[in-house]
């Protein structure tokens, strides 16, 4: 195994594991039960830094361990699938403003990926699960959408400054 891959791995279980430190430790509270979700900057941050398959494993696992760990109701199938969304159109928008040289591309592509994975899926899932009318599952995820929006404005921020 080659230095590069070698870094690659340790960044991804350094930026999970802060994914879920982050979580767990800075919870302020925005709408009902909506909480201002900081690990969204870290998966930012694997988007910049990380191949495809990286930043999948931030967002994926990073949600799967903090809903084992910290969810009140358990696993959360719809987060860890909305995040992996979110990485896979949000890393495909990054790879195409690099390519294209137009950084409103991955702007476009961190709302879309956001929207999708967190305010269509995450609803359709949870409204399935539990049986809860989409029109009242809508205004808590947009709450959350806009929240997780920002911080991920904020993690490619932080990871622009990052060498």
């Amino acid at each position: 195994m080659n230095k590069q891959r070698i870094q690659e791995i340790t960044t991804i279980g350094i930026l999970t594991a802060l994914s879920v430190v982050l979580f767990s430790l800075i919870r302020i509270p925005l709408f009902g039960n909506i909480k201002l979700d900081l690990s969204y900057i870290v998966l930012a941050v694997a988007i910049v830094k990380c191949q495809m398959a990286g930043a999948i494993f931030v967002g994926g696992v990073g949600a799967l361990l903090e809903s084992i760990l910290f969810a009140v109701n358990g696993l959360s199938i719809s987060w860890v699938i909305g995040n992996v969304i979110i990485a896979i159109i949000s890393k495909l928008a990054y790879e195409l403003s690099i390519k294209q040289n137009k950084n409103w591309l991955f702007i476009a592509g961190l709302i879309l990926g956001g929207f999708i994975g967190l305010v269509v899926v995450k609803t359709i899932i949870e409204s399935l699960l539990f049986d809860i009318p989409l029109i009242l599952r809508i205004p808590n995820n947009v709450v959350a959408f806009i929240s997780d929006l920002i911080c991920m404005f904020i993690g490619v921020i932080v990871a622009k400054r990052i060498d």
